[in-house]
């Protein structure tokens, strides 16, 4: 994920009446989105590691691997969704800012 790549050069506060262009909207929707899918990913690990190992089913080799590709792959299609909103912050905070 690289946010990095998107924030501007210059201080929004010091430039006036300035708009994004589309391109910059956009890569600014996608980074939120992956922010949002980071923050679920750390969340559901959390809930993960709070189960009890004995109940689980049993051991096989790489499970546990396959088990955290499988987290990320739900953190990463449920943020597509934006259920919690994060992204649709973080967006509306970068373009408010962006105006000022």
């Amino acid at each position: 994920m690289e946010i990095n790549s998107f924030v501007p050069k210059y201080t929004p506060k010091n430039v006036k009446e300035t708009e994004m262009s589309d391109a910059e909207k956009k890569k600014l929707q996608a980074v939120s989105k992956e922010m949002e899918a980071e923050f679920l990913k750390i969340m559901m690990k959390a809930m993960k590691s709070t189960l009890n190992p004995a109940e689980l089913t049993e051991k096989a080799p790489g499970k546990d691997i396959m088990t955290d590709f499988m987290i990320e792959r739900y953190a990463e299609e449920t943020a597509k969704n934006e259920p919690l909103g994060i992204a649709k912050m973080i967006y509306e905070q970068y373009t408010k800012e962006y105006k000022k």
